[in-house]
């Protein structure tokens, strides 16, 4: 049996539970999904409104999702932070070099 949360959470999510040797509803403020709407609750994955007639699930219309959150950026590793600076470090080494360079050819 498959049960969906009848309150969706803050996200506009609706949780879904499936439980196999049921024959009724076990937590307070969900409701039964009947067998011809299993499908269809499963492919919106609760992203939807529910439509309830005395106290039955009759129907589901899917919600848009919305979009994920960005990622956090993650911190450079030491090996970035360590190539970053040895590649600083060759960038002034050349320019002393062309610098050098150039006073000694005048």
């Amino acid at each position: 049996m498959t049960i969906i949360q009848i309150d969706p959470l803050e996200t506009c999510q609706h949780p879904i539970q499936s439980q196999s040797g049921r024959r009724a509803c076990w937590l307070e403020g969900w409701i039964e999904v009947p067998a011809h709407l299993h499908d269809a609750v499963w492919a919106t994955y609760g992203w939807c409104d529910l439509q309830i007639e005395e106290g039955r699930l009759v129907g589901v219309t899917p919600t848009e999702r919305p979009p994920e959150p960005e990622p956090e950026p993650q911190p450079p590793s030491e090996e970035d932070v360590t190539l970053d600076m040895l590649a600083d470090h060759e960038e002034r080494l050349c320019m002393l070099e062309l610098t050098t360079t150039a006073t000694v050819a005048t």
